[in-house]
């Protein structure tokens, strides 16, 4: 996500402390990359440099799901901002006037179970129209490294997604996993699509900010 989604990390640490938290940044990977490839020797070596006795609050669904198996005390960002008060505060936001869908990523919806926190923090933005996906979490293809090392079955399911998301009329396509978001944001060039491709905690914040002022941070 650092590498190529620092904005996601910045909005995220922006709702934390607009819930009271204050927010410190762990070192290094905790594996899951590592443990995607098959190499789980060094993930579990990964993981072990990790300070297990803070709360692990993430907003890559990979991540998370490996921190859980793995045994941290490790929340997805949306299920811990939607437990600890973001809902109610957001309500209170300026909002954004958008349509909107959400994919599941698999990582989230599957490995965590986390399915409705995100789309009840965005329903709860003034001026947003949550539009359901269909199959929304059926794979689109990132799947971990599933789209480097099978590019042409991963672009299939990818097309099938897009299908699904341009069928919907949104405005603004939202996810949790920085693999489902940069290979929908690939779709969306190839289309060259309008629809704006955000992490969830990127239109969260921007309920705050707006759109515009969110990109330049």
């Amino acid at each position: 996500m650092d590498a190529l989604f620092p904005n996601v990390h910045e909005a995220t640490r922006r709702l934390l402390k607009r819930c009271g938290y204050g927010v410190i940044d762990l070192e290094g990977c905790c594996g899951a990359l590592n443990a995607h490839s098959g190499d789980l020797d060094q993930a579990r070596q990964q993981f072990d440099h990790l300070d297990k006795s803070l709360i692990i609050v993430t907003n890559s669904a990979g991540c998370g799901s490996f921190l859980k198996d793995s045994g941290a005390r490790a929340f997805d960002a949306a299920e811990f901002l939607y437990a600890n008060g973001l809902r109610e505060l957001i309500r209170s936001a300026p909002g954004l006037v958008k349509r909107v869908t959400y994919h599941d990523a698999c990582h989230l919806a599957h490995g965590q179970g986390v399915r409705s926190q995100p789309r009840e923090l965005i329903r709860s933005i003034q001026g947003i129209t949550l539009i359901e996906l269909e199959n929304a979490d059926r794979c689109c293809g990132s799947a971990g490294i599933y789209n480097v090392q099978q590019p042409t079955m991963a672009k299939q399911l990818l097309d099938l997604k897009w299908q699904s998301i341009e069928a919907t009329g949104a405005e603004i396509l939202v996810s949790g996993n920085p693999g489902c978001h940069a290979w929908i944001e690939q779709g969306c060039a190839d289309r060259r699509s309008p629809v704006m491709v955000l992490h969830t905690m990127e239109l969260l914040e921007a309920a705050f900010s707006g759109l515009d002022e969110l990109a330049k941070k």
